[in-house]
């Protein structure tokens, strides 16, 4: 094939690595990216929007509308909408996806520990410390837990049919 070069120096055969990933892309898996991205986005939303109604969690659950609701909403549903494009772009091994990842990782513990943080706002000394205990342990239990099913998925998918 010819490589033809326009006047600027550039070479025009040449193609990014994200739109060579999207030109081996079936129209299935772009389908099944489309209704991900949705779905993602809207559940990140409706998340983000319920944590900017809560009022107050003890010793009710209390929400409220306010603003927050349509600004965690918008927030929430674009912060899954480029959770999604980060996870779709690892998949296809373009470079520095596993960084933002991780990245992610982060930013999404950090809003989680926030939105516990916000709730428990107003709560007495003692309700605070009985949250953290219960928190804490069940973070122990299904992080040993996920630990275990992974051990047991890895086993039987390197065992060998006898």
């Amino acid at each position: 094939m010819l490589s033809v070069r326009s006047g600027l120096g550039f070479d025009t055969n040449r193609t990014s690595p994200k739109l060579t990933a999207l030109m081996n892309i079936s129209s299935h898996e772009q389908t099944f990216n489309r209704v991900a991205t949705i779905s993602i986005a809207l559940s990140f939303g409706i998340v983000a929007a319920l944590v900017g109604s809560i009022e107050e969690i003890a010793p009710v659950l209390k929400l409220q509308m306010s603003m927050g609701v349509p600004i965690g909403f918008a927030l929430g549903s674009t912060a899954g909408w480029k959770l999604w494009q980060t996870v779709w772009n690892a998949r296809k091994g373009l470079a520095g996806s596993q960084r933002k990842i991780i990245w992610w990782g982060l930013i999404l513990s950090l809003f989680t520990l926030g939105s516990f943080a916000y709730g428990l706002r107003g709560s007495s000394r003692e309700k605070i410390i009985e949250f953290a205990i219960g928190t804490a342990t069940a973070a122990v239990f299904l992080t040993v837990g996920g630990f275990l099913l992974y051990s047991v998925i890895k086993y039987f998918h390197n065992e060998e049919p006898k």
